[in-house]
């Protein structure tokens, strides 16, 4: 009996004797070594051929030597696998055991890897000074949905285009507190007072442009005033072609009188965010005011592949992803072109004829009576229902600056996004099982798509925090 405990003892421990060196513990008796479980083992496949019996069977210690030595197999045996259970005699595993088993590891472990990815991310953004602005939101979310998409951008310059525009953007956005004095609900918002305004600004551009341009008469004269002292100069100087010049000149009026009355149309829009982000240009570049009558009266800005429009709904995006309005033929009298210094000088004249307008007490007071008067008018009108201005073709509902396509492919991809799924070969028993445990899984979804938002947010060169603050990883556990 002690020899039989010996051999016993020596085989499972491998502790063999120089006296017994030739022990009948030879390395065909050995236990098997458990083979490992690769990385490719959680991701997909046919998991069976990883647990097929070795092909040369272990010697199994009969039944009488297991009593016999029962004290030895409860304190020294290998413990089972967890996964390993029901009837494993005959040496295999029972095959649905092992999948629900393996389907609960793989799931557990993209879980946790994309929580811990999601926790450096924020962590990563919380290590920065900078915050992203609550107006930058709109471009972040059109980033991830190109990510999701499949067509991330990842041209440096195009990035710096969109974060640029956005800006652009949201400074003439900021500059026309007052709203659009042709869209239907910021009319209704202000009780018509952007489109009061909107009235007002066409008449003070006027009487600027007539001033500069006209002979000199009595009205010409007081509207020369409100132009800043010394900026006809500075023009000629910095804007050696006179047709160029003119071109300015009009827009710079059309601005001053915009900013004045804190309203606008696409027109005032559009030239306030070209002169904007023709100021964030490099030398060399160029910004371009873009227009057209069909198929709606309409202008905008270009550049780089971008299209920066601050009168539509939406962020800075690329042209390919814009609304077809964008793609339409270009018409004399609605184009043309902004460096660095003229949006500079366009952005200095603005102001200063804002400024002098304000300045002038009774002109501010006479204007503001004015813009009054038109208001009340057109509440009457539209209290009394003598006026329809909701099929006025003169004004619009909100447009989106993206087309219908991309909207319907964005709300498609966020809607059915998927992780790639473990796939089973499993029998009849199992297969219910199986999907109900992946059909459950929805934390792998959400993780998936919050962390390529936390991508497209840092490829705006910004701190994210304002962004990832919004995921709750909490909530992507359950």
């Amino acid at each position: 009996m002690f020899d039989k405990f010996r051999d016993a003892a020596n085989c499972w421990f491998g502790h063999i004797s120089t006296h017994i060196a030739s022990s009948k513990c030879d390395k065909d008796k050995a236990l098997p070594k458990k083979s490992p479980v690769k990385h490719k083992l959680l991701q997909g496949g046919n998991f069976n051929r990883f647990f097929k019996k070795e092909k040369e069977e272990p010697t199994k210690p009969s039944k009488k030597n297991v009593s016999e030595n029962s004290s030895l197999s409860s304190s020294h045996a290998s413990p089972k696998p967890k996964f390993f259970s029901g009837n494993t005699s005959d040496g295999t595993i029972e095959e649905l055991n092992n999948t629900k088993y393996l389907e609960n590891v793989f799931f557990s472990k993209t879980k946790n890897e994309r929580i811990e990815e999601l926790q450096f991310y924020q962590k990563k953004a919380l290590a920065g000074n900078r915050h992203l602005k609550k107006e930058y939101h709109p471009l972040k979310d059109y980033l991830a949905q190109r990510t999701v998409l499949s067509r991330k951008i990842d041209d440096k310059n195009k990035l710096v285009t969109l974060i640029n525009g956005q800006q652009s953007i949201i400074d003439a956005r900021k500059s026309l507190p007052g709203g659009r004095g042709n869209v239907i609900p910021d009319m209704e918002h202000t009780n018509f007072d952007s489109l009061a305004g909107k009235i007002v600004a066409q008449d003070i551009q006027t009487f600027l442009i007539s001033a500069l341009f006209n002979p000199p008469d009595k009205q010409n004269e007081i509207w020369l005033a409100y132009w800043p002292e010394g900026f006809i100069e500075k023009a000629i100087d910095t804007i050696k072609d006179p047709v160029e010049r003119e071109e300015i000149l009009r827009r710079t009026a059309t601005a001053g009188a915009a900013l004045w009355a804190g309203s606008g149309t696409c027109d005032d829009y559009s030239v306030l965010s070209a002169a904007y982000h023709a100021s964030r240009l490099s030398d060399g570049l160029l910004v371009t005011r873009a227009g057209s009558s069909q198929p709606m009266d309409h202008g905008w800005v270009e550049q780089g592949g971008a299209v920066i429009d601050a009168w539509m709904q939406g962020p800075t995006i690329l042209k390919e992803d814009a609304n077809p309005v964008f793609k339409s033929e270009q018409q004399m009298g609605y184009v043309f072109s902004l460096d660095r210094s003229s949006g500079k000088l366009l952005l200095e004249g603005a102001h200063g004829i804002a400024a002098a307008l304000r300045g002038d007490t009774k002109m501010h007071s006479k204007l503001t009576k004015y813009r009054e008067e038109q208001k009340q008018l057109r509440i009457e009108k539209a209290k009394n229902n003598t006026w329809d201005y909701k099929n006025n073709k003169q004004f619009f509902n909100p447009v989106s600056v993206f087309n219908e396509e991309f909207i319907k492919e964005s709300k498609e991809a966020l809607s059915n996004l998927k992780t790639t799924r473990l796939k089973l070969k499993t029998n009849e028993k199992s297969t219910k099982e199986a999907e109900e445990i992946i059909s459950n899984d929805r934390g792998v979804d959400i993780l998936l798509h919050s962390i390529r938002e936390v991508g497209a947010h840092r490829d705006l060169g910004l701190n994210v925090i304002s962004a990832v603050s919004s995921i709750s990883v909490s909530d992507v556990k359950s």
